[in-house]
């Protein structure tokens, strides 16, 4: 049952993305790639267990051990790993020895934020609304409703060259002819369809009490109809004084120099990168539009 749900979660937002035309149809053929390795995966994990059920002595050996981990796993749907794709990107070039803005890089090492992994689920961690330090499951702020998500992993922005580069990729996203305004526009024209619009939230590791949300980049305080700004999509990883957190970088493995992660509509990781790479970024999500806005 769980492979089922999530044949139909995959090919769900890719046919709503390709009938509200805001992706190609070629996006279709996503489907098969993606979900009929799984198809085979489970017809050979029935076949083991199966065998180990019919075996004269009711023993278990190794491969009927690793079948059980795999039920717990990959066959529950939260295991599998998606290759490159239209909708999967390639991972990026880590840079480790240059400069950004002339001033020594502080890009991320390869290895480093390897929990969360190019065509995987990205795990939950607990972090903080900086409006009002509620607690929430990060995955849970991620909505099904066929919008993509990215989470920009800022760091502690209360040092300034953080806080310069945490600037650098809002004005990138923010510019008037950037495919992020052409994204969310559909939200401006009908403001019930967000299939293919992208929601951005900020995840940040400094202490809440030292930054002023009033003062961050319009493009983390969407405007609001009823409060006037969406005060929502800012969050610090922050131990709370009951239900613990504050650990959402160490345990993603996210350097205090931060991260861009991703998501699709179905919550696989289609992107990760450094800070620096919101370049591309850009190319990637321009390379699955389709058509100008109208």
């Amino acid at each position: 049952m769980n492979v089922s749900m999530q044949d139909s979660y995959n090919l769900g937002w890719k046919l709503a993305s390709v009938i509200h035309g805001v992706a190609p149809p070629s996006l279709l053929r996503t489907y098969h790639q993606e979900r009929l390795p799984i198809a085979k995966r489970l017809i050979e994990f029935d076949k083991r267990i199966c065998r180990g059920m019919l075996e004269a002595e009711n023993t278990f050996d190794e491969d009927h051990r690793k079948a059980l981990v795999e039920e717990n796993t990959s066959m529950s749907g939260l295991g599998i790993t998606y290759e490159p794709s239209m909708v999967i990107a390639k991972p990026v070039g880590f840079k480790t020895n240059g400069e950004v803005n002339g001033k020594s890089s502080l890009s991320i090492q390869p290895g480093q934020f390897k929990t969360i992994r190019l065509g995987a689920r990205m795990p939950s961690a607990l972090v903080l609304s900086h409006a009002d330090s509620q607690p929430h499951e990060l995955q849970r702020i991620f909505k099904s409703t066929g919008e993509w998500n990215l989470v920009v992993f800022g760091g502690n922005i209360v040092n300034e060259e953080q806080w310069q580069r945490v600037e650098n990729v809002a004005a990138t996203l923010s510019s008037p002819k950037s495919v992020v305004q052409r994204m969310n526009a559909r939200k401006h024209l009908d403001s019930d369809r967000v299939t293919g619009s992208l929601a951005i939230c900020l995840v940040h590791s400094a202490s809440s009490t030292e930054v002023d949300i009033g003062n961050l980049p319009d493009i983390f305080r969407p405007p609001d109809d009823d409060t006037g700004f969406d005060y929502g999509k800012v969050f610090v990883d922050k131990k709370s004084y009951h239900v613990g957190g504050g650990k959402a970088y160490e345990e993603y493995g996210i350097s205090p120099y931060g991260c861009l992660v991703l998501l699709r509509p179905d919550q696989h990781v289609a992107f990760k990168g450094d800070l620096e790479d919101v370049g591309e970024l850009k190319n990637f999500l321009d390379s699955i539009q389709l058509g100008d806005i109208s």
